[in-house]
């Protein structure tokens, strides 16, 4: 498959886009498929960054003849640099007539006049969006803001598109997922803070950062600190941050072309960072934050977590001073119990799983019948479709517990279940249509071991939806091991499994899938 993606990163722009890019495309070339990349030449690109992880890329020129821009509109080109026609002409010139698969774009100044002009050079479009402010044409859209529901993108896309919201789907590098399980347990235990993690973005052209570590100098910490700063190397501000001395008490570090973001983030204690797409690598990794809106697109994100006590608002980054940050964190360190219920409400906002829930949708898988099979993670609102098919005779005589529950007792389960960090409870969707459950439920607190819980609606039996889900999950977490416990006379359970790849070992007395 091949797969073109269209992005761009300036000092305005800032870094985030071209990231989350990378990681669906880390990810996409890792299964084989070639992916090229397409961004404008603007100061502060990031095509030497890109080229560097061996994608090939093309600067569109950042100087546009005057016939060609006269017509340029700001309120739709302000990060554009030229009108849409323009850009779009130029991307269909870049693809140089190769057949393109799929056309991702991370654009918010590219609409749905742009994405139909591409269609004659393409197959399908996914766009990655968290606005919700305009027209799209596309077959595919992702919206990875919390709290964000498909509502807000159904009258702005066409019927065919599928529509992917919230922060379960967001595109998180892998080494999130493999230091989860570490993160849960460190969380555990933490009773202070010692180091602190600041990411104000990889640009921050308004250096941001300078004032929170002067804030961060004056704290009244009750013991040594270590305060790690993460800035792309093309920051504007970089070298001027460099130069922050450290104290005989809090030493300073400056990184630039981290790797390893989510090591730093599960041995860091706190962080302040902007409300961009590391908010949902701080939440995966239960990382309590200071949170700091640095854009108009980040004013719901920081309201939403702080309204729900996952992060602490500090406000628009220019209205930000230094006795702020002091006094938030002073405050924090007074309450140090807070820091424990801020990590377990930011390890349930995103579980790590989204770059993979993004790839089922580029990779559909079906059912018997050829109908679309997808995941999504379960709420609350799921609990009386589910209880419904538990009351189910035919589905009930297949469980170690035959005794129907109460509405009371589901309800409660449901709960327990839901806020279970651990695990992964996903409804299975046919077509859309909810059609079942299947549950993974941690292992000992075991990192990658899960047990395996499959429920199906009645009215789905022997419809494939089951092998579908068994397989989706697999490629979600192709390293973990997975069991399942299934009566000797369920006949049907073991046929699905066994074809799902589960072999029986006596050892353990159940089904087993080992890593592919």
């Amino acid at each position: 498959m091949r797969v073109a993606i269209r992005v761009d990163a300036s000092v305005e722009i800032g870094s985030g886009h071209v990231m989350r890019c990378l990681t669906l495309a880390e990810e996409l070339q890792s299964k084989g498929n070639e992916v090229t990349f397409i961004c404008r030449n603007h100061n502060g690109n990031l095509g030497k960054f890109i080229d560097d992880r061996g994608y090939n890329v093309t600067l569109l020129s950042s100087v546009i003849a005057s016939s060609e821009n006269s017509n340029i509109k700001s309120e739709n080109t302000s990060h554009l640099g030229v009108e849409q026609k323009v850009d779009a002409k130029q991307t269909a010139d870049a693809l140089c007539g190769k057949p393109t698969d799929w056309l991702i774009v991370d654009h918010y100044s590219l609409d749905s006049e742009w994405h139909t002009y591409m269609y004659s050079f393409c197959k399908k479009v996914m766009v990655i969006d968290d606005l919700a402010n305009r027209k799209y044409e596309c077959d595919l859209i992702l919206d990875q803001t919390y709290g964000v529901d498909e509502d807000s993108y159904k009258d702005i896309v066409p019927s065919r598109c599928r529509i992917l919201t919230g922060s379960s789907n967001a595109l998180l590098r892998p080494q999130f997922l493999h230091f989860r399980e570490a993160a849960l347990n460190r969380r555990e235990k933490q009773d202070s803070v010692n180091r602190v993690l600041v990411t104000m973005g990889g640009m921050d052209p308004d250096n941001v950062t300078l004032t929170v570590i002067n804030g961060l100098l004056q704290v009244d910490w009750s013991g040594a600190v270590e305060i790690n700063i993460v800035l792309g190397e093309h920051a504007p501000h970089l070298e001027q941050v460099r130069s922050i001395q450290s104290t005989d008490f809090i030493k300073v570090n400056v990184i630039s072309n981290v790797n390893n973001m989510a090591e730093l983030m599960l041995n860091s204690d706190v962080a302040i960072g902007a409300g961009g797409t590391t908010s949902w690598e701080r939440c995966c990794m239960g990382l309590p934050t200071l949170m700091v809106i640095s854009a108009e697109n980040q004013v719901n994100i920081v309201n939403n977590l702080s309204k729900d006590g996952i992060v602490i608002n500090l406000g628009w980054y220019h209205l930000l001073k230094c006795v702020d940050v002091k006094e938030a964190m002073d405050s924090l360190l007074e309450e140090l119990p807070k820091l424990s219920l801020m990590s377990k409400k930011s390890f349930a906002v995103c579980d790590g799983l989204g770059l993979y829930r993004v790839l089922e949708s580029l990779y559909p898988i079906t059912n018997r019948y050829g109908q679309l099979v997808t995941l999504r993670p379960a709420s609350i609102r799921d609990v009386d479709t589910i209880y419904k098919w538990q009351c189910n005779p035919e589905t009930r005589k297949y469980f170690n517990n035959k005794s129907i529950p109460t509405k009371e007792e589901h309800d409660n389960w449901m709960r327990s279940r839901l806020e279970d960090v651990r695990g992964h409870f996903n409804i299975i969707l046919c077509e859309g249509t909810p059609s079942g459950v299947i549950r993974l439920d941690s292992i000992n607190e075991k990192d990658d071991e899960y047990m395996v819980s499959i429920l199906i609606d009645p009215n789905c039996y022997k419809s494939g939806i089951g092998y579908a889900a068994l397989n989706i999950v697999r490629s979600m977490l192709p390293k973990a091991v997975l069991h399942a416990e299934i009566l000797m006379d369920n006949k049907p359970s073991i046929k699905l499994f066994g074809k799902a790849g589960y072999k029986f070992q006596e050892v353990c007395g159940h089904f087993v899938s080992a890593p592919i």
